[in-house]
């Protein structure tokens, strides 16, 4: 063997061991290499879980701003499918990016630097006619220190964009329905806070009076359209029974949303065929209406529409109508409350005012009878007035201290009505005999002015059960006003009949009528058509009042009627007809009612109290005097007394034959005194007749009167033919 060939085969397993630890480690750097690969794909297996997983948009572009990897909530974002991205420039793939969006998008890949926070918006692909917000952010991505793309990451803010937004619109609302407690002004504020951002159209109707609904405010950006809606909605109203529409709100309470508005349900709401087709053209695309109710009660409804926006209302939008709904009719009854309250300082101040006139004709009316009565009374002492003039002062002193006398009355039943104690006496009235009674005290002031009275009685109109005093007070106010009110040489008519089942009174007169604006005043409490300052008639303007009342007590109705200033006028009392078992013979005919109360006697026709003796009880001296001068000139002996203690003295001293004693007396009234009286022994005095001769005259005072033991009950001032005639009935004499 060779040298050559014996080192030759010393090296061949050296070369054999070099080339198996060769092998060697490249198989190691294999399986490193490849466990390597597998490592990096079960990395990028859990980073695309993990970006599929991110609840925000994660997105990769190269340096041409192509998109290379894109995550689901990314695509879905973009509005686009995954695959659609791949390849794909930003501006191509997504209509956000504008062009103030692709410079950012270079700036980052040019200057290597992060841009965050950009606010992007397109119109939604899941909810036409709305918009859609995310937040995003680019980030540039370095391989071996040079910018080899960008990596996006996106998050959706819509929701929040829409909660942001909820909440401004509610504060702008809520802002524009506190702005003002005017109702219409604070409504049309709102509906423009409304419109456009929530609708195209808002229309607020409003609940009144029975089944009326009224259109209170209609706003739109045009308001050339606004006005023709306004139109349509007055000229064509929801029908009551529609299954959609503000009618179907206000009858039910629930909200009705019509998302997409379809000819059906433009059908269900419409009137008729030319309804019909306006609606179609107005074109709307979704509605809404909610309900404006508050504590439990539905006062009104908010109409929403959308067209020319081409949105469709969504829950959320419904949510916050309902929420503004809730606003406005809060916001609507504290305007009604208000204006119910301004209302009642209107009506509250106008009482004061008409207080304030009332208490001025008060003063005048009553101011004005003294004046006479102080002028003839100062002239009669001081012996200016000649004999001829006299009996005309006295006359004149009279007629004004019962004028006087019927104001206080007029008062007094004012006074009753106030306290709901005005009692009837009820009882079978024949009324052509009344209304006989009440002509002919009229009719000297008629005979005055020249004024006809003429008279269409029915005698067969049937009986009326009332109080006969009440009903020629009645028809006395009634005849007076119309005599008063007719100038000289006019006419006044007073008709009785019967129709149907109530007698019907009617006074019509000549003369100035009752302006139309006071006629629905004319049966209120001291008003008067004329002001205190400037009227040319007298009275407190009660006259009518207490008839109505008085009308109304009888179960009857009253009504005035005018055609106006200088035409005249026509007042109607209707009462009911009594019961047909009421006989004639029933009828109260013979005894006449006393009104007016201020008709006076004659003295001549009074009887002489000769060989009497009456006892006065008052402790007011003037009111003394003058009984004692009245009983003195019938031939009375009299007697007085200031108390109940000293009348008591008298009577067991003088037995006097009556008595005559107020009732309001010092320390011990005048009703314990006769309580006292008849306790005593008829030997005594305990049967002595006695007369309460008052100023109060309720008629719970007149029956505490008869109940102590008087046995009448007159009251001040009192006609002093009716005192002697009563004195003198009472001791059983007769005229003299």
């Amino acid at each position: 063997m060779r040298v050559g060939e014996t080192e030759s085969r010393l090296a061949y397993p050296q070369e054999l061991e070099r080339l198996h630890s060769l092998l060697t480690e490249e198989r190691a750097a294999r399986l490193r290499a490849e466990a390597t690969v597998a490592e990096l794909k079960r990395t990028l297996v859990q980073t695309d879980a993990m970006l599929e997983a991110a609840p925000l948009g994660v997105a990769l572009c190269d340096s041409s701003l192509r998109y290379v990897k894109v995550n689901e909530a990314f695509a879905f974002l973009n509005g686009m499918a995954r695959d659609a991205h791949i390849g794909r420039r930003v501006d191509e793939a997504g209509p956000a990016v504008t062009d103030a969006i692709l410079a950012l998008f270079r700036r980052a890949l040019d200057e290597g630097e992060a841009i965050k926070n950009v606010e992007l918006c397109s119109m939604s692909h899941t909810s036409p006619g709305t918009t859609q917000w995310w937040m995003a952010s680019f980030y540039p991505v370095r391989i071996e220190g040079r910018v080899a793309g960008i990596m996006i990451l996106a998050i959706d803010t819509t929701e929040q964009k829409r909660v942001d937004h909820s909440l401004g619109l509610l504060t702008r609302a809520s802002s524009a329905l506190t702005a003002s407690l005017d109702l219409d002004v604070t409504l049309n504020s709102l509906a423009r806070v409304v419109v456009p951002e929530l609708a195209d159209l808002c229309i607020v109707f409003l609940k009144g009076e029975g089944d009326e609904v009224r259109v209170a405010t209609v706003v739109h950006a045009d308001p050339t359209k606004a006005e023709l809606i306004r139109v349509l909605s007055e000229r064509y109203p929801n029908p009551p029974d529609a299954p959609h529409g503000y009618q179907y709100v206000l009858r039910t309470g629930r909200t009705d949303i019509v998302p997409v508005m379809t000819d059906d349900v433009l059908a269900s709401v419409a009137c008729n065929e030319e309804h019909l087709r306006l609606l179609r053209e107005l074109g709307s695309t979704s509605g809404v209406v909610v309900p404006l109710a508050v504590s439990g009660r539905v006062i009104g409804a908010m109409m929403l529409l959308c067209w020319e926006s081409g949105r469709c209302f969504t829950h959320r939008d419904v949510a916050l109508a309902e929420e503004i709904g809730r606003f406005v009719a809060v916001a609507i009854e504290h305007a009604e409350d208000f204006q119910a309250a301004k209302h009642e300082r209107s009506r509250a101040e106008q009482a004061n005012r008409l207080k304030d006139e009332f208490l001025a004709v008060v003063s005048h009316e009553l101011r004005t009878p003294l004046n006479a009565v102080l002028g003839w009374t100062r002239m009669l002492r001081a012996g200016n007035v000649d004999t001829g003039r006299t009996a005309k002062a006295l006359a004149m002193i009279e007629r004004n201290t019962l004028a006087q006398a019927q104001l206080i009355e007029d008062l007094l039943d004012v006074g009753r009505i106030v306290a709901g104690k005005m009692r009837l006496t009820i009882c079978p009235v024949h009324l052509p005999h009344v209304i006989a009674a009440a002509v002919d005290s009229m009719r000297p002031a008629a005979d005055a002015k020249e004024i006809l009275l003429e008279e269409d009685i029915d005698p067969e109109a049937s009986p009326v059960m009332g109080d006969s005093s009440r009903l020629q007070q009645i028809a006395f106010n009634l005849i007076n006003n119309a005599v008063k009110f007719t100038s000289r040489r006019g006419c006044v008519k007073i008709i009785l009949r019967r129709v149907d089942r109530c007698v019907e009174l009617a006074v019509e007169d000549t003369g100035r009528g009752i302006p139309r604006d006071f006629l629905p005043h004319v049966f209120e409490r001291f008003r008067q058509a004329e002001s205190s300052m400037t009227k040319s008639q007298g009275g407190l303007g009660l006259g009518l009042a207490i008839v109505k009342h008085l009308v109304e007590l009888h179960g009857g109705s009253i009504e005035a009627l005018s055609e106006g200033e200088g035409k005249g006028t026509t007042v109607i009392v209707r009462l009911p007809i009594g019961p047909l078992r009421i006989m004639m013979d029933e009828v109260e005919t013979s005894a006449r009612p006393s009104w007016p109360p201020s008709q006076p006697l004659s003295f001549g026709c009074t009887p002489a109290l000769d060989g009497l003796t009456v006892l006065v009880v008052d402790n007011e001296p003037n009111t003394v005097s003058l009984l004692r001068a009245l009983l003195e000139q019938s031939k009375a002996r009299v007697l007085t007394a200031a108390s109940a203690a000293e009348a008591m003295t008298i009577v067991h001293e003088s037995r006097p034959s009556a008595i005559v004693a107020d009732v309001a007396l010092p320390g011990e009234d005048g009703c314990s005194l006769l309580r006292r009286l008849r306790s005593l022994p008829d030997e005594q005095g305990g049967r002595i007749p006695a007369i309460a001769l008052t100023a109060f005259t309720e008629t719970k005072e007149h029956e505490q009167a008869l109940e102590s033991g008087f046995n009448l009950h007159l009251r001040k001032p009192a006609d002093p033919n009716e005192l002697v005639l009563a004195l003198a009935s009472l001791a059983g004499r007769t005229h003299s």
